[in-house]
């Protein structure tokens, strides 16, 4: 059985891309990659799914994959489907980290104001109960009708 590191991503495209029956040289040259390493990720993905050689012709050897491969791939590894899941929860927990940040920058901002206000006006409010003992309610001027 294949391992999971020895799949390459490249190889996978270029057969889907060739239409699931390929030669070494066609993968190289639509994935980009030596030929080297295009018959050995051929060869990892063949036996991971169960491929066909056949010979050609030609005398080339052409690999044949079932259309569902990454079905079959999925299927057989666990990581690869953890991977897949992970990858779909991050998205999803990165987008409400985001949120809750924005929600609570905001939140933090009208905390603040309204504390300040407070602030101000207990400070106003003791200020003129010490100088007017009538008991009335004063808002503090400086805030709308600043003196100068």
């Amino acid at each position: 059985m294949a391992e999971v590191a020895t799949l390459n991503p490249a190889v996978m495209q270029a057969v889907e891309q060739l239409g699931y029956r390929v030669t070494v040289g066609d993968v190289a040259a639509k994935a980009g990659l030596d030929l080297n390493t295009s018959q050995k990720g051929l060869l990892a993905l063949a036996s991971a799914v169960g491929g066909d050689l056949q010979v050609a012709e030609s005398g080339d050897i052409a690999y044949v994959l079932p259309r569902d491969f990454r079905g079959i791939l999925r299927s057989k590894y666990l990581r690869i489907q953890l991977q897949e899941a992970w990858a779909k929860v991050w998205a999803v927990l990165f987008y409400l980290i985001r949120m809750s940040f924005g929600i609570f920058l905001i939140l933090s901002i009208v905390l603040i104001f309204v504390a300040i206000i407070l602030i101000v006006i207990a400070a106003s409010s003791s200020r003129n109960d010490n100088n007017n003992r009538s008991g009335g309610f004063d808002f503090p001027r400086f805030i709308f009708f600043p003196d100068f």
